[in-house]
């Protein structure tokens, strides 16, 4: 937040800064009664702001949201994670989560042996699959299959 208590974001209509703010929303779903509740609204910053000086500290979408679900799973039992597909990242996506995925991300990364994450050439994009499809995510307590692309209804 600025001195003046103001934020700014970018229009993209307009192609310049405008006052603004850019929220964070947190919310939880009892799944037993279906009831859900606001847990809070966050002001971003983008870093913009803080190159120009209007705010003192500056935290990713994605630091931000991978705090607040820390600080909640230590107040409640969470079963699954709902997120758009701004915050599909490797960074937050360790748990049982649902999202959308951008059309252009690769479903296949190798780490390199200087410890990079390399694309691979050839491999699928997201935007390359059949609508409506689903992917899990592998996880080594569950059989040999789980993991790879599954049709709607599977």
């Amino acid at each position: 937040m600025s001195p003046h208590r103001n934020y700014w974001i970018y229009c993209h209509a307009h192609g310049r800064f405008e006052r603004g703010v850019q929220l964070l929303t947190v919310a939880i779903v009892d799944l037993s009664t279906g009831r859900t509740f606001m847990v809070g609204a966050f002001p971003y910053a983008v870093r913009k702001m803080l190159d120009l000086g209007m705010v003192t500290e500056f935290k990713t979408k994605i630091e931000m949201a991978r705090e607040m679900l820390d600080v909640l799973k230590g107040y409640f039992r969470v079963s699954r994670v709902v997120f758009d597909s701004w915050y599909w990242s490797e960074k937050l996506v360790k748990e049982n989560v649902v999202s959308e995925l951008k059309s252009n991300r690769r479903l296949l990364r190798v780490e390199s042996v200087q410890g990079t994450l390399e694309e691979v050439e050839g491999h699928l994009r997201v935007g390359d699959l059949p609508p409506r499809t689903l992917l899990r995510r592998p996880d080594p307590g569950r059989p040999s299959d789980y993991g790879k692309v599954a049709s709607p209804g599977i």
